[in-house]
C-alpha cells in the first residue's frame, strides 16, 4: 500500500475510534489524501478522523477549510435526501405497502457520527408484486421513471429534483445454484418483520440484522464484480458488524452467511476491518479459515476502486463476462459465463424467448449492438473491448478466489 492509502485507513480508523496511537504524519501528501478520499466518497469520514486525532494543525489550513465546506454540503444534502425519503415512505405507507430502506440511511445510523456518512440514492425494498403499484405512487408524486428502468434485473429507478430512488423488488440477483437459492428464499421473507430506526428525526423501517447482513454482502459482491467496491462499502460493513452483539452475529448470522455461499467474502471483509479499521478482534473470532493473502488481495482491490465504476465503464460492462450464475457449483469458462449471462439478460427483458430459445443467438447480437448504439448516442459510457477483457479476466479470478455463492463442502 502507498503512504496515502495507509494515511486514509488510519484516519478512517480514527473516525470510528479516537483511541489511536498516531505515527509521524509530517510527510503526508494531503493533496493525494484529498483526491483519493473524494474518489471513494469518504472525505467527511476522513475529516472526522482528522478532528479525532487533533491533526488540524498538520494538514494545510486552506485544504481543511475546503474539506469542511464539502462536509457541510454533504450534511445538508443528506438531510434533504432524508426528507425526500420520508415523503416517499409516507406515500407508500398510505397504500399499505410494506417496505424497508436498504443501504444508505439504514447503515448510516450505525456510524458514530451518522451525518458524515454520505448518502447517495434512496434504496427502498418493497414486495415484488407491489413494486409496480409503488412506482406509480412515486410517479404521481412527481418522480419520473428512467427510460430503461425496466431493463434492470431487480429494481426500477426513478428521479426527481436531483434525487434518485431505486425501488427494489429484490435486494440482488442470486445465482441459480444451491447457495443462490438459499439466499433468494431467505430474502423473499425479509419484509415480514423489520426494525425501526431514527435518523435526523425521521423514522424508517430497516431489515433485521440477518437480512441486512445478506443485503450488504450481496450489494458489495455486485459492486466488486460489476463496477468497484470502494472504502465507503467497507466502512458500512464495519459499522454494521460493530453495531451487533458479537455472540448473536457468530451464532445466528454467520451460519446464514455460510448457507448463502458468502462466508469467505465476509471473512475477508471482517478481517480487513479488524486489521485496518480497528474492529474488535472478538467480532472476527469466526474468521479462522481466511488466508492473509486473500485479505490483502481484497483490500488492494477496494483501494484501487474509482468512483464505484463511473470512471471505468469497462468494469461495469465486464460483469457479463465474470458473474457465474450456473446451476451447479462448478467453474465455467469466460465464454460459457458470457453466453449464460447474456441468456439471463435476454430472458429478463424479452419473456418470449423462454418459449422460443432458438432466438437466443439473435438476442446476443441485439443486446451487444444496442449497448454500442447507446454508447455512440451518449446514453451509455464508451469502453474499450480489449481493456474490458483484461479487467474481466482479473475480476473472474478474484470472484473465484472467494468462492462467491458457493457452499464449501465439508
Amino acid at each position: 500500500m502507498t503512504d496515502t492509502e495507509n494515511t486514509i485507513l488510519m484516519l478512517l480508523k480514527a473516525c470510528f475510534s479516537v483511541s489511536l496511537d498516531v505515527g509521524n504524519v509530517s510527510e503526508v501528501n494531503w493533496h493525494d489524501v484529498e483526491k483519493l478520499s473524494k474518489k471513494h466518497n469518504i472525505l467527511p469520514l476522513v475529516l472526522q478522523g482528522v478532528f479525532n486525532l487533533s491533526l488540524t494543525n498538520t494538514a494545510p489550513y486552506e485544504m481543511l477549510k475546503r474539506w469542511k465546506n464539502h462536509t457541510i454540503s454533504v450534511m445538508l444534502r443528506n438531510n434533504y435526501l432524508m426528507y425526500l425519503q420520508h415523503k416517499a415512505i409516507e406515500s407508500i405507507l398510505r397504500e399499505n405497502i410494506p417496505y424497508a430502506i436498504l443501504k444508505g440511511a439504514s447503515v448510516a445510523v450505525c456510524y458514530p457520527n451518522p451525518d458524515v456518512r454520505m448518502l447517495g440514492d434512496i434504496d427502498i425494498l418493497v414486495p415484488q408484486g407491489l413494486c409496480g403499484e409503488a412506482s406509480r405512487i412515486l410517479e404521481r408524486d412527481g418522480y419520473k421513471m428512467h427510460q430503461h428502468a425496466h431493463e434492470h434485473k431487480f429494481h426500477y429507478r426513478l428521479s426527481k429534483k436531483g434525487c434518485d430512488i431505486e425501488l427494489h423488488y429484490a435486494v440482488s440477483v442470486f445465482p441459480d445454484n444451491k447457495a443462490g437459492k438459499n439466499a433468494q428464499k431467505f430474502m423473499q421473507n425479509a419484509l415480514e418483520k423489520t426494525d425501526i430506526k431514527t435518523l435526523n428525526g425521521y423514522r424508517f423501517n430497516v431489515l433485521l440484522p440477518q437480512s441486512q447482513s445478506i443485503s450488504l454482502l450481496s450489494h458489495m459482491e455486485r459492486h466488486m464484480v460489476s463496477s468497484d467496491m470502494g472504502l465507503r462499502q467497507l466502512c458500512d460493513w464495519y459499522a454494521h458488524v460493530n453495531s451487533l452483539d458479537s455472540v448473536h452475529f457468530q451464532d445466528k448470522i454467520v451460519p446464514l452467511i455460510e448457507q448463502t455461499g458468502l462466508r469467505r467474502f465476509a471473512e475477508a471483509l471482517t478481517v480487513i476491518c479488524v486489521n485496518w479499521l480497528g474492529l474488535d478482534t472478538a467480532r472476527a473470532a469466526w474468521c479462522s479459515d481466511i488466508s492473509e493473502q486473500k485479505v490483502q488481495n481484497l483490500l488492494e482491490d477496494i483501494l484501487h476502486a474509482e468512483d464505484l465504476g463511473r470512471s471505468q465503464p469497462e468494469r461495469s460492462v465486464g460483469s457479463v463476462f465474470v458473474k457465474e450464475y450456473g446451476k451447479k457449483d462448478c467453474k465455467i469458462s469466460l465464454l460459457q459465463t458470457t453466453i449464460r449471462n447474456l441468456n439471463i439478460s435476454a430472458k429478463n427483458q424479452f419473456p418470449i424467448i423462454k418459449y422460443l430459445p432458438v432466438l437466443f443467438p439473435f438476442f446476443w447480437i441485439y443486446l451487444s449492438l444496442r449497448y454500442w448504439v447507446r454508447s455512440m448516442q451518449g446514453k451509455r459510457p464508451k469502453y474499450s473491448f480489449a481493456k474490458t477483457a483484461r479487467i474481466s479476466y482479473a475480476r473472474k479470478k478474484l470472484y473465484r478466489e472467494f468462492e462467491l455463492f458457493r457452499i464449501k463442502k465439508k
